[in-house]
């Protein structure tokens, strides 16, 4: 039996290792992608229980790809935490998108457990 994973969609190191060094604590296997074609496939041969998305990465259209996770039958329930800058619409358009979660990069960081966790009984 595969174990329950995060899908951690980043590229900058800093947050993916406050994220990896967070879900490992809480007990949580976890895969990390910046590849919007990857999610899916990802998603598709895992267990993935919960997506960590950095909702500012410059090479991928992340709104595109939030729509199209709450928009799958295989993929809408997994709850979406995103974060991104404080000053920048796509917060807003991610909250319109779905995103169950979202919060600026300061927040993120400093309450990142109390929201992985809360995710996870939701």
């Amino acid at each position: 039996m595969q174990s329950k994973k995060a899908l951690v969609i980043e590229t900058d190191l800093f947050f993916t290792t406050k994220i990896g060094q967070t879900l490992e604590k809480i007990g949580l296997d976890y895969l990390v992608t910046a590849n919007s074609a990857e999610v899916f496939k990802l998603i598709k041969e895992n267990e993935v229980v919960l997506i960590i998305f950095d909702l500012c990465l410059e090479k991928m259209d992340t709104i595109t790809l939030l729509e199209k996770l709450k928009s799958s039958p295989s993929t809408e329930e997994i709850p979406v935490i995103g974060f991104g800058d404080h000053s920048d619409s796509v917060l807003s358009q991610a909250r319109a998108a779905g995103c169950e979660m979202v919060v600026s990069n300061r927040n993120f960081v400093e309450h990142l457990k109390d929201l992985v966790e809360a995710s996870l009984v939701s």
